[in-house]
């Protein structure tokens, strides 16, 4: 195994990439109405919305991580407004885009808990889909 020079943005893009494929996943299968879904596959659905929600906080400390350790690193210098915190937001850009996948895919999960019969606004699932998509496109994901 070859070593590189930045392991933590190595470590970082990683879970980026299964972020990516986790919320593509689940765009697809909540595509089709949890009116033709069974009980239990609903109730799959909102565990796996759970757990993605856990891996976003996962995915945001190792962001801190490669930042304070790695700020030279390529994703980093490719985009440095995005990882720097503006004066007049709370968080940097990669915090924002990476809570607002969080909330969406809290409300996903909560809604699906709350009326596991009842269909999701189409905008939850398009959400799902455009966070995968700025994912790729703010972290650099197709060119590492």
């Amino acid at each position: 195994m070859s070593q590189t020079q930045f392991p933590r943005q190595d470590a970082f893009i990683r879970e980026c990439r299964h972020l990516k494929a986790d919320l593509e996943v689940q765009a697809d299968i909540l595509k089709s109405s949890p009116q033709n879904l069974g009980t239990d596959q609903v109730r799959d659905i909102a565990h796996e919305m759970n757990r993605i929600s856990h891996h976003v906080d996962n995915t945001v400390k190792l962001g801190f991580d490669m930042i304070a350790n790695e700020p030279n690193c390529t994703v980093i210098s490719r985009n440095l407004p995005f990882w720097l915190k503006q004066s007049h937001t709370p968080h940097s850009g990669f915090q924002g885009v990476l809570y607002s996948m969080q909330r969406t895919v809290d409300q996903i999960g909560f809604a699906l808990r709350k009326h596991p019969r009842k269909q999701l606004p189409t905008n939850l699932i398009k959400d799902l889909r455009d966070m995968a998509g700025v994912l790729e496109t703010n972290l650099c994901l197709n060119e590492s």
